[in-house]
């Protein structure tokens, strides 16, 4: 995961640069780093722990990067509901009302796929544990 990581954090550029990317720069960079994790989604590594153990999801700002987090949330959901398992529920929950309220308005613009998913699968999960966001 720690050589996925660096890659995931990438776009948008953080700091942001003096002079605000350009709309033309801004789609092909997220353009980019959508085929990119539409590519490791496909794998088990997006579900690996980082070095220090910790899972991606709470190194990443779902805020500041949008799409690698929808990503990863969405893989850990379909995870959680193909397993059954009760491990970890409440932590998955509160993550996925946590994106729900804090994603990136420009960014999400370009996920409505991954939107889409997260919206289905978050709902079937959200019936399975009995809980409404907050």
């Amino acid at each position: 995961m720690d050589d996925l990581l660096p890659r995931m954090l990438s776009f948008p550029p953080h700091p942001p640069p003096p002079k605000p990317l350009s709309d033309e720069k801004y789609d092909e960079g997220i353009k980019a780093q959508i085929a990119f994790m539409q590519q490791k989604a496909t794998t088990k590594h997006i579900l690996d722990l980082t070095s220090g153990g910790e899972s991606t999801l709470n190194v990443i700002n779902p805020a500041l990067n949008t799409v690698p987090y929808i990503f990863t949330l969405t893989a850990q959901l379909s995870e959680a509901l193909t397993s059954n398992s009760t491990k970890d529920t409440e932590w998955l929950w509160a993550k996925i009302c946590n994106f729900m309220s804090s994603f990136d308005p420009r960014q999400i613009r370009y996920l409505g796929i991954q939107l889409e998913k997260l919206l289905h699968d978050g709902k079937t999960f959200a019936r399975r544990l009995g809980q409404a966001c907050p």
